[in-house]
């Protein structure tokens, strides 16, 4: 593979020596960047809930063990 070539994205015919040119690359980084955000307000009640369950489940073994 030559140490120049086009970006990998369709259309586009800038030479560069990675996958995609630096256009390319910063639109797929914003684009990840904006998922990992999405994906982790996704989670973040659940999480929050499980925690609480946990708490509540070792307050309740500490409180039968007294």
């Amino acid at each position: 593979m030559p140490l120049v070539h086009e970006c990998r994205e369709p259309g586009c015919s800038t030479l560069t020596m990675g996958a995609r040119c630096l256009q390319h690359e910063l639109l797929a980084r914003k684009h990840v960047t904006a998922r990992l955000g999405a994906l982790s307000k996704r989670f973040r009640a659940p999480a929050i809930t499980l925690a609480i369950a946990a708490a509540a489940a070792l307050v309740g073994r500490a409180s039968r063990s007294a």
